[in-house]
């Protein structure tokens, strides 16, 4: 992934560099019920042409792939994709910056990853934050933010405060990157739909998920992360972040039913 190294520090690393199995059932289920309940491309738009199970029972064909799932791997940092292709997982989470720079090394990459050592078929799924906008992709403009201001300074200190009554905001940062750089906060030139910046991971924006900028953002256009990801070939995507909405409460008292509604949302499109 050709980015800086301070970008790439930035990433969320909090999974072990090494492939392995993820012990996170309870998000494996909520993936799982993403790929049941309605993921039209899933098995569908990617899927090698001589591996489709009858085309005209597309449901069945997912259904019957999920349950064969047994293991499944997550990396976002680091990853080796010779070592990735080599492991035996049914199914990968990655980045998707992590499946080649390039058209031509993407695909060969992608086309690695989807296959086992024995040569069966895997599903490739790619990583996708939901709930927080992320200074490191490639729709982030840098007008959107500047520096707060250190106490003491001659400048005024953008004012980090809770969303909605939680304590998350305040939490001490997890990452190296978070203890090293300055806080951002938005610009006047911010989309309505960027919020504060989480103090855990730096580089990490919280998001109006509800709001219909963010949406376009996600789907719905030849540029949007969605449409990209089914055109680079990944089989689904991991959603993360779909938390956030606890953070939004006290502005937007529906949030949790619009986070549902906008999974439901990624889901059928």
């Amino acid at each position: 992934m050709a980015q800086p190294d301070q970008t790439q520090a930035q990433q969320r690393p909090s999974e072990p560099r090494r492939l392995g199995l993820a012990a996170r059932a309870g998000i494996l289920l909520a993936t799982l019920g993403i790929f049941v309940v309605g993921g039209a491309w899933l098995l569908h738009a990617s899927i090698d042409p001589l591996e489709e199970r009858d085309a005209g029972h597309v449901p069945a064909v997912r259904s019957e792939a999920v349950s064969e799932i047994k293991s499944w791997g997550y990396q976002l940092q680091g990853l080796q994709l010779g070592e990735a292709a080599q492991s035996p997982h049914d199914l990968l989470v990655v980045d998707e910056q992590l499946a080649g720079s390039g058209p031509g090394q993407r695909g060969l990459a992608l086309s690695a990853l989807k296959r086992k050592p024995d040569g069966s078929r895997r599903l490739l799924l790619a990583y996708l934050s939901i709930g927080e906008a992320e200074s490191y992709r490639g729709y982030w403009q840098k007008a959107w933010t500047q520096a707060a201001a250190e106490p003491g300074s001659s400048e005024p200190r953008a004012e980090i405060v809770p969303i909605g009554g939680t304590r998350a905001l305040t939490a001490p940062p997890r990452d190296d990157a978070a203890k090293r750089w300055p806080m951002q906060s938005p610009t006047a030139a911010a989309p309505a739909w960027l919020g504060q910046e989480n103090p855990q991971w730096r580089g990490n924006f919280v998001v109006r998920f509800w709001d219909p900028g963010w949406r376009a953002i996600l789907s719905g256009s030849s540029t949007a992360v969605i449409d990209r990801l089914i055109a680079a070939g990944f089989d689904g995507v991991y959603l993360d972040r779909a938390d956030v909405y606890t953070q939004w409460t006290g502005e937007r008292p529906q949030a949790r039913a619009d986070m549902i509604e906008l999974v439901k949302h990624l889901s059928t499109y």
